[in-house]
C-alpha cells in the first residue's frame, strides 16, 4: 500500500492514511514531499517511541531537506536526484 503526503496537509492526511494501513494489516510505503518531510519524519518518531515497530513500515523522501540532527529511521529511502517535482512544459 503506498501512501503520497501532500505539503499543503503535511500531517492530517498521512496520519488519517497511515494509521488505517497499519490497523488493517497492512505495510505501507509513505512518500513524503520533500518541504514537509521533516514533519512525518517526527511523527513517525513519535509513533516509535509509544512502541511502534519501525519495520510495520517504510518511508521515501528526496534528498535536500532541512535534517535533524538525529540520525536516520530505518526504513526510509532518501533519494538524492528526486522526481516529480519539476514542471516540463
Amino acid at each position: 500500500m503506498a501512501l503520497i503526503a501532500p505539503f499543503n496537509f503535511p500531517l492530517e492526511i498521512p496520519v488519517l492514511q497511515l494509521m488505517g494501513a497499519l490497523y488493517m494489516g497492512n505495510k505501507p510505503l509513505v512518500h513524503v514531499d520533500h518541504r514537509v518531510s521533516l514533519v512525518v519524519e517526527e511523527f513517525v518518531r513519535l509513533l516509535h517511541e509509544c512502541g511502534m515497530l519501525l519495520l510495520l513500515m517504510m518511508m521515501m523522501m528526496r534528498g535536500g531537506r532541512e535534517r535533524s540532527d538525529r540520525p536516520p529511521l530505518r526504513n526510509t529511502c532518501v533519494l538524492e536526484n528526486g522526481w516529480g517535482d519539476e514542471r516540463v512544459g
